[in-house]
């Protein structure tokens, strides 16, 4: 009988997964310096000085990123692999998933299998509690093997040779992964809102280059708080389209009439492609983030403290 991994299912893994050069590095995160250090002692030295990471020091295995969405814990996962210049293999819980009884199982092994070829390796599982989440009484029978299986290729990262493979995982909901996940993720480390200087920093980094005089940065910083990253970005694309929309609202005073509409069109398309784009003003800037509002809650974020001060390893 052929042994070794199917080949077919770890192509299908090639073509969903991986990726080589996701090209984002830390510099390109705004803030969480704690979180980058603490991966950068995790991941991106034992690289640098790998006879230095031996015995006790031995590089952590697994890490988990907890805390809201939208606060980089992705972004912070593909500049692990960026810094390191490790392949990065990114997995969901659809990547896991068949129809045909015992192929999820096999995807486990050929993953961590696939992971080790093409070591140093991080491989990343997004949303995580959606493979990894408490077993119960209710699990079927596929469920509780998947979660075996994963369960037995993490434990023996430590004992396969070559290059390093490190794990990590991110989640929303820490509270519903299972104790025996948590054991292996060594690090748990909280990703949490951004400080009201990063919020500063994000929207430097998103209009800087496009807002006129009067917008004041740390106004719309102390503004949003409780804002994610991914909310900010949010924010800062409405800014971006409301001095168009308001050259929009000019040039159609200047065609008012149904016929005109072929003019208008035209002069709206040299009045956005062919000058100088309208800069964002300040105003933009506040009636975004007043029309845009946050999407943590008060109440998930207590779930997270709470849940750091129980289970936190950073």
């Amino acid at each position: 009988m052929q042994r070794g991994p199917d080949r077919e299912l770890i192509e299908q893994l090639e073509r969903d997964i991986l990726d080589t050069a996701p090209n984002v590095r830390f510099a390109d995160i705004a803030g969480l310096e704690v979180s980058k250090n603490l991966l950068q002692e995790a991941v991106v030295l034992p690289q640098i000085c790998p006879s230095y990471f031996t015995g006790v020091r031995e590089p952590w295995r697994g890490v988990l990123l907890f805390g809201p969405p939208g606060t980089g814990k992705t972004l912070l996962a593909k500049a692990v692999a960026t810094e390191c210049r490790t392949t990065f293999m990114s997995v969901g819980a659809s990547t896991l998933g068949s129809k045909w009884r015992g192929e999820s199982e096999k995807l486990v092994r050929n993953l961590f299998e696939m992971a080790a070829y093409y070591a140093p390796t991080v491989l990343f599982f997004d949303e995580v509690d959606s493979i990894a989440r408490k077993r119960s009484e209710a699990d079927d029978e596929t469920s509780r093997r998947v979660k075996t299986e994963l369960l037995t290729a993490m434990d023996g990262l430590k004992s396969r040779g070559g290059g390093m493979v490190m794990v990590l995982a991110a989640t929303n909901r820490p509270d519903e992964l299972d104790d025996a996940f948590l054991r292996r993720f060594e690090k748990r480390v909280y990703i949490p809102l951004p400080s009201r200087k990063d919020r500063e920093v994000l929207f430097r980094l998103k209009l800087g280059a496009i807002v006129g005089k009067d917008v004041n940065f740390e106004e719309a910083a102390r503004l949003s708080n409780g804002y994610s990253g991914a909310d900010l970005a949010v924010v800062c694309k409405t800014a971006a389209f409301r001095p168009g929309r308001r050259k929009e609202a000019e040039l159609k005073k200047q065609f008012p009439r149904p016929e005109q509409h072929t003019q208008y069109l035209q002069a709206l398309q040299n009045a956005l492609e062919h000058s100088l784009p309208p800069p964002v003003l300040h105003e933009d800037l506040i009636e975004a983030l007043a029309v845009n509002k946050p999407s943590a809650s008060p109440q998930s974020l207590e779930l997270y403290a709470r849940w750091e001060a129980a289970h936190g390893a950073s």
